[in-house]
């Protein structure tokens, strides 16, 4: 691995940008997750010169021009957002000293097509640090973005993406880009962000391959073990296949109304949806029965779902409560039970 450093001033940040010369992509990458607050104290310590972290880029190729972010999106969108007038300084930070006249010149609040143009020339030449990373393998972009990382908060599924490798972000980001996952299950646009539904597809793995402790250690541990193991194509497979199933059940909702497929409940109906295609069960049928389960909860199931719900006990309590109403409900003029394995 190769370090080169330079500084980088704001306006080619966003001629970067405007260019398409900026890749924000890269699969260790965070999503962009500041609020107001964080992006317009970043712009007020650039204005003012305070110290502000180095930005970190990946180069694999030296006649690529394009910036590949490792470290610094945040920085940089805010940057952009400011630039482009969609962001303002926030209320009550100290003015701007003008070096020559030494005037106070007042901030808080402004956009930067409000600003003076003296400060307005300060921030687009304003530098900061930026190293760029050469030849540099997989395993070194994901230590290096760990260790970059090592003082800031990381929330647990965003260290998982790194710590699992490049095979568990490529089944995550496959499965996630699925419809049933993309637009038919219970979150938000802010969850989204931070990656609540790659958590719950790292859950449905995990109870798909019968490991009913959905608790982040062991949710760490299962893609630690991917990382290791690798998923076989049949099951990568069989994964894809019940993620189709399930948004095929729900595609005719056009006002996305069942509230019951949210975090706890869909690992569990996940799982419940390979036992249905085990036993050949039309997806109509198992619809209508997941449909009535939810409408009449058992009591013993609204129990597992309280704190601690992602503990192995309750988890396996929930599938049992589950199971148990399957097979009466469903299965019970079919015989032998089979459960998806």
């Amino acid at each position: 691995m190769k370090k080169h450093s330079r500084p980088i001033n704001t306006t080619e940040i966003k001629r970067k940008f405007d260019a398409g010369q900026v890749n924000f992509n890269l699969e260790v990458q965070r999503n962009y997750v500041w609020n107001k607050k964080q992006k317009g104290m970043l712009i007020h310590s650039l204005i003012c010169d305070y110290i502000v972290p180095p930005l970190y880029f990946i180069n694999t190729d030296a006649e690529d021009k394009t910036l590949h972010v490792l470290d610094g999106q945040q920085r940089m969108r805010s940057i952009i957002e400011f630039l482009s007038d969609e962001l303002s300084i926030p209320e009550n930070v100290l003015p701007f000293v003008d070096e020559v006249t030494r005037n106070n010149i007042e901030l808080s609040g402004k956009k930067f097509s409000e600003l003076d143009e003296v400060v307005q020339e300060a921030f687009k030449t304003t530098n900061i640090p930026s190293y760029t990373l050469s030849d540099i393998t997989d395993g070194e972009i994901e230590e290096c973005f760990m260790r970059l990382n090592s003082g800031t908060h990381l929330r647990k599924i965003e260290y998982i993406r790194v710590a699992g490798g490049t095979e568990v972000r490529k089944i995550i980001n496959t499965l996630s880009n699925m419809d049933f996952f993309k637009k038919t299950i219970k979150i938000t646009d802010r969850q989204r962000e931070r990656f609540v539904d790659q958590e719950i597809i790292l859950q449905c793995i995990s109870i798909f391959k019968n490991r009913f402790d959905l608790s982040g250690k062991s949710i760490q541990s299962l893609a630690e073990n991917i990382k290791e193991d690798n998923i076989t194509n049949e099951q990568m497979k069989q994964l894809e296949y019940i993620t189709h199933y399930l948004f095929t059940a729900y595609e005719d909702d056009p006002d996305n109304s069942f509230t019951y497929l949210k975090k706890v409940n869909i690992p569990v109906i996940f799982k419940m949806a390979a036992v249905a295609i085990e036993n050949q069960i039309d997806v109509v049928e198992f619809f209508d029965w997941v449909d009535r389960f939810f409408e009449k909860l058992p009591e013993t199931y609204i129990e597992t779902t309280k704190a601690g719900s992602a503990r192995k006990e309750n988890v396996q309590k929930r599938f049992n409560i589950m199971m148990k109403n399957f097979t009466e409900k469903v299965l019970n003029e079919k015989g032998e039970v089979k459960e998806a394995v």
